[in-house]
């Protein structure tokens, strides 16, 4: 059962990837010029570059439209190898063959992902973007291709790297499930689900009265630390992708950030995990609103209704997903 539990990441990312290559072509644009306009303003923020007018960061935003497209495209395709390759090790495949395999499922990925958009308006389906898709993949491969080759022969004369060994040799073995690449999948995964999520109820994700869906996840904490920057991530990147103003790209992450940390405290308690998000947007949301977007309403209505709001999305929904996890704890995290 484990091992095709352990495909669970790896199809969330799938699904995430499939989902922004299904966006037009406009709309792919705007979410790339999000980005930009983000970027553009940290700069400016850390003093990179010099105040810019409007025109300057729209002629920017046209400049940077494809690098940045391209990063964001590299990025998601080595998120969705290390998950795949999280996958796969629970399959007790030969070192090699294990990084030949994970490369193999990465790539024909990607070349499914051109296809699809093919069949999207405004997109294009190029052979040149499978080879730039997969060029975080292959890092990695050739990464961990460089450590197995120097570890070969320490793991079991059957040349798998699972061979039990003596209890003495196992911390010599290539790095598993149980390594720093565990936590980063499951903090991947949750990252990408979180904006999965948001982008999806777009709609009502965003505003002085909103119902962020994704906010449930903030409940994650209670099964592992890498839910702590996940959400973070994810709502970072939801942001972002979202429009938002710079000081909600900040401000409102961090609100997340806080609110994650607090659960992860009170993970002794699965009641009080839902608590800290809850306070954390409350209390800080409202005056992202105020001061952001310049939003007429009292700030104490807007911490009722973004309190609500998050009663709704982590006190129940999240107290329900917990609940529906506590089952599959040690399959899955």
């Amino acid at each position: 059962m484990k091992k095709y539990l352990a495909w669970i990441p790896a199809l969330v990312i799938m699904t995430a990837i499939f989902w922004f290559s299904a966006q037009p072509a406009d709309v792919s644009t705007e979410m790339s010029d999000s980005v930009t306009r983000a970027l553009l303003w940290t700069a400016e923020a850390v003093g990179l570059t010099d105040r810019l007018s409007p025109e300057q960061v729209h002629d920017l935003c046209g400049l940077l439209a494809t690098p940045v497209r391209k990063t964001a495209h590299i990025t998601e395709f080595a998120v969705l190898h290390l998950t795949v390759l999280f996958a796969l090790f629970q399959w007790e495949l030969p070192w090699k063959k294990w990084l030949k395999a994970a490369l193999a499922v990465t790539v024909a990925y990607a070349c499914t992902d051109e296809l699809h958009q093919l069949f999207v308006p405004g997109r294009a389906g190029m052979v040149t973007d499978v080879l730039i898709d997969s060029t975080g993949a292959a890092l990695i491969t050739g990464l961990l291709w460089i450590v197995g080759r120097r570890r070969e022969g320490t793991s079991g004369e059957d040349g798998t790297v699972w061979a039990a060994g003596r209890p003495e040799d196992r911390s010599r073995r290539f790095p598993g499930p149980d390594s720093r690449v565990k936590q980063m999948v499951q903090g991947a995964a949750i990252a990408a689900v979180y904006v999965v999520l948001t982008m999806a109820f777009r709609p009502i994700s965003f505003g002085p009265v909103q119902f962020r869906i994704s906010e449930a996840l903030c409940v994650l904490p209670y099964f592992t630390p890498a839910a702590v920057p996940g959400v973070f991530l994810g709502c970072l990147i939801s942001n972002l992708l979202g429009g938002a103003a710079a000081l909600d790209v900040v401000f409102g992450s961090l609100a997340t950030l806080m609110g994650a940390v607090g659960s992860r405290l009170f993970r002794k308690n699965r009641y009080l995990v839902s608590l800290p998000p809850i306070a954390a947007n409350t209390l800080i949301i409202p005056w992202v609103l105020k001061y952001a977007y310049g939003s007429g309403d009292m700030v104490w209505f807007m911490m009722i209704t973004v309190g609500a709001g998050e009663i709704l999305a982590v006190g129940i929904l999240g107290q329900l997903l917990l609940g529906a996890l506590e089952p599959y704890r040690e399959e899955l995290f």
